[in-house]
């Protein structure tokens, strides 16, 4: 099944709240009764499990991804957190053998929201794995996988970038806080700030993608939903040069 959600309605999609059923009416309005994602709003609703804020650019995040994943096999998401978003692909998608989650420590909040939607969908577990890795030290990915990182703080997605590199595999990023990347043998200090180190941060990671041998396309995220307005996606071409080993 590739259920995609339609945009958001208007209102506070930041809210800190926790989803509970007086929320009911607003994500069944947004997604429709029938649609997975609000059966799965139902099930953590008054659980304390899951944020507003965080479901609500989950699915965002996954209107993104969705056209790109019926071209893989597997996702592998970096800096997953509570993990979310590789639910919700597990639960929508289910031509993908492996949901795999990195980060650095595997919060609680994961197995909370597993636990409570599990026996609605059994093989989630068999699905997902969280491994508590940093981004740097993440396993070798296939060349079928979609390497991800939504929220690709500084370095993150420069490690995510050449996690999926390494084994040739499409990437999708969102980078944010350019100022804490470092970015290799081009980690000397800019003298910008503001929006010029970024456009300049930015510059030079594509031009990188595209040595790799990546075609490149940039999405834009919903207003509403978050600070870091610009996504990208990276597919190997035909002619893309062989990924370094070792």
């Amino acid at each position: 099944m590739h259920a995609v959600a339609p945009a958001p309605p208007p209102g506070n999609l930041r809210s800190t709240h926790h989803l509970n059923m007086d929320k009911a009416a607003f994500v069944r309005g947004w997604l429709g009764r029938q649609h997975p994602l609000y059966v799965f709003a139902h099930l953590v609703m008054n659980r304390r499990a899951v944020r507003l804020k965080e479901f609500c650019e989950s699915v965002c995040a996954l209107e993104l991804l969705a056209p790109a994943l019926p071209r893989v096999d597997a996702l592998c998401e970096v800096a997953a957190g509570h993990g979310m978003v590789g639910v919700f692909a597990a639960l929508t998608h289910p031509h993908l053998t492996r949901v795999t989650l990195v980060d650095k420590r595997q919060p609680d909040s994961y197995e909370r929201i597993v636990e409570l939607v599990a026996p609605r969908w059994p093989f989630l577990k068999r699905r997902l794995r969280y491994l508590e890795r940093r981004a740097e030290h993440a396993p070798p990915v296939t060349p079928r996988t979609l390497v991800a990182a939504i929220h690709g703080c500084g370095a993150l997605t420069d490690h995510t970038a050449a996690l999926a590199h390494r084994s040739g595999a499409p990437f999708f990023v969102v980078p944010c806080c350019e100022s804490r990347a470092l970015l290799g043998a081009d980690a000397q200090r800019l003298d910008l700030s503001g929006e010029a180190m970024v456009a300049e941060i930015t510059r030079r990671r594509l031009d990188r993608w595209r040595a790799w041998g990546y075609a490149l396309t940039e999405v834009q995220l919903p207003e509403g939903i978050t600070d870091r307005p610009r996504g990208f996606f990276a597919w190997p071409t035909p002619t893309a040069p062989e990924a370094p080993h070792g």
